[in-house]
């Protein structure tokens, strides 16, 4: 799945739980804003899932279990 360039701000975290393919387009062009988010800005629970060329950035507010992206695949 390709990404247009831009900012995506998150109400929610992105629970990626299937194969995936995230294409930005370009690290400093494609933003994932999850700083508003409690836990995790992005969940992976799926094998083969590959994010390139975008920026993520984290819940804001600092806890044990804040990331900006959790990998815990099967």
């Amino acid at each position: 799945m390709n990404v247009a360039a831009g900012t995506y701000t998150q109400a929610s975290t992105l629970k990626v739980s299937k194969s995936l393919t995230l294409t930005g387009a370009g690290e400093t062009r494609t933003t994932i804003d999850a700083r508003g988010v409690n836990g995790y800005g992005v969940s992976v629970s799926a094998d083969d899932v590959t994010l390139s060329d975008l920026t993520v950035y984290g819940p804001a507010d600092y806890f044990a279990s804040a990331y900006g992206i959790k990998v815990s695949p099967g």
